[in-house]
């Protein structure tokens, strides 16, 4: 099959993009979490935002990885372009959206 007969879908770029920018988010939580259980004390850090390492690596990376992963590899495995790109959007503003909500509480 030649490369021209492959329909490419940009669709995916944001859903890994943001979930690359989550988990590196996550995991900087997550390091200042076990430095202050290791007795580090970070002045400039409150303690109540260490419930953002767990919503940032699961529930935000996740997400969007297994979603973009999704976007990507099914309509290569149909060879078919996506049909209805807007809504792909659409979700991915959503969950951009909603996973602002425990960084606001």
């Amino acid at each position: 099959m030649s490369e021209s007969n492959i329909k490419v879908n940009i669709v995916s770029k944001p859903f890994i993009i943001s979930a690359v920018i989550f988990v590196f988010a996550g995991s900087i939580i997550g390091s200042i979490w076990m430095m202050a259980l290791l007795g580090a004390e970070y002045v400039g850090f409150a303690s109540n935002s260490f419930s953002l390492h767990r919503t940032f690596q699961v529930d935000d990376f996740l997400t969007l990885l297994i979603m973009g992963v999704g976007y990507m590899i099914d309509p290569r495995f149909r060879n078919v372009k996506l049909s209805f790109s807007s809504l792909a959007y659409l979700s991915f503003a959503l969950i951009r959206v909603f996973s602002l909500g425990p960084c606001i509480a």
